[in-house]
């Protein structure tokens, strides 16, 4: 249904329940009635005049809130609210609370639907309020849980957040580890802004409790030990991401390297590099390849088995660092050619996503935990190979947010 034609039938819906309510009010009504035929007349003539906003006016100065007309109110009041007529919406859900007779359920929706209206607009305190007096009054937990959590990350209150999250979860019997370990670790990188590493320290042991397969408390503890040149616990916290989440192994690469350098075990990080080949993470490595890891990728039977993996997951990283394995090898006309491929190959790589959402499909060149776009923790992946994501979906550019945050920088 069309946005124009709801508009035109939503009036003539309020115009029924009023109508409907009137048949059942007692006492003389003649000239009441003809009153209120005249205004009805004049709202019917904005509609087909196309002024269906001055014929709404009219027509909930008309509704007169009860039993019959209650949910036509609400259905306003959310409607205007989508449109981004909060104000509207506002002024609809607070007469509704004002009114002493209204019934306990119908004022507790309207308390909800309040809520949200401040949340639109920004109005967190109020908005915050509201969903705390519901919490207060076991009513619309859910949703009323939900948005607090909502408002304690726009205000990165990670505290409220943390304990909001988890009375949902013993509320909801929902398993919200995952989000709780994001709340300690934006407390964790919050410590490593003011310097202090015993408090980082002890919000990502409480992260790593939450979830102990939590990413980004496990990259910030790899990060912890590397900047205290402990390369043996960097290596170990490294290895754990990999053996936990081996979507993610494209952001140990480049540090592990660096660790396993600093200790002089070069070889035992080409045998890592092996071993990520035979689990066909090929694209994985590709997806980082560098002029640091090159050097560890020397051996013709490695770059067989990238380019058998190629064929099974094509990816622009793995042509890329096909062509400069060739390039090494080349000279003369062959080198003039694959250099320019090269080239050609590097700006498409500029411009190729390295992230995206497996919920909505946003994609980004930066990794975010929390996405910009549909909200959702832990639903962004590293982009290691040929995706065929569904029309439905769109992506757009990656823009910074206030909610999302990339990982401490690991090189």
């Amino acid at each position: 249904m069309s946005l124009t034609l709801l508009w035109l039938l939503l009036p003539v819906a309020a115009l029924s329940g009023y109508l409907a309510a009137k048949k059942s009010m007692r006492g003389p009504s003649g000239q009441k009635n003809f009153s209120s035929s005249k205004e009805y007349l004049t709202g019917l003539n904005f509609l087909l005049n196309e002024q269906p906003d001055k014929a709404l006016e009219l027509f909930i100065k008309l509704l007169e809130v009860d039993s019959d007309t209650i949910e036509t109110h609400f259905a306003l009041g959310s409607l205007f609210r989508r449109r981004g007529e909060v104000d509207r919406a506002i002024r609809i859900h607070q007469n509704l609370i004002a009114r002493p007779d209204l019934s306990r359920a119908h004022r507790l929706q309207a308390l909800l639907e309040l809520g949200h209206d401040y949340l639109r607009a920004g109005v967190l305190d109020r908005a915050e309020a509201l969903f705390q007096e519901l919490v207060g009054l076991k009513a619309h937990m859910r949703l009323s849980l939900q948005c607090l959590m909502d408002i304690y990350q726009q205000e990165r209150d990670w505290d409220k957040a943390i304990n909001t999250a988890t009375q949902f979860e013993r509320y909801t019997g929902e398993n919200m580890a995952s989000v709780i370990a994001h709340y300690y670790c934006e407390l964790a990188e919050l410590a490593v802004a003011a310097a202090q590493p015993e408090q980082m320290n002890r919000y990502l042991k409480q992260a790593i409790h939450a979830d102990p397969k939590s990413v980004r408390a496990q990259l910030l503890q790899a990060r912890q030990a590397f900047d205290a040149r402990d390369y043996k616990l960097a290596i170990s916290h490294y290895q754990r991401v990999k053996s936990r989440n081996p979507e993610f192994t494209s952001e140990i690469l480049l540090p592990l390297a660096q660790c396993y350098e600093a200790c002089g075990q070069e070889q035992q990080f080409h045998d890592f590099l092996h071993k990520c080949l035979e689990e066909e993470l090929g694209a994985v490595i590709c997806a980082t390849f560098s002029s640091e890891l090159s050097q560890y990728i020397s051996d013709p039977n490695d770059i067989h088995i990238i380019a058998e993996q190629l064929e099974k997951r094509p990816s622009v990283h793995a042509i890329y660092a096909l062509i400069e394995f060739r390039y090494k090898d080349s000279v003369g006309e062959e080198a003039a050619h694959l250099s320019l491929l090269r080239d050609v190959v590097r700006q498409l790589l500029g411009k190729e996503a390295a992230y995206y959402c497996e919920n909505c499909g946003f994609s980004a060149q930066a990794l975010y935990w929390l996405c910009p776009s549909c909200k959702h923790w832990d639903v962004i992946k590293p982009f290691s190979g040929f995706r065929i994501i569904p029309e439905e979906l769109t992506y757009t550019s990656a823009l910074p947010h206030q909610l999302s945050h990339t990982p401490v920088p690991l090189d």
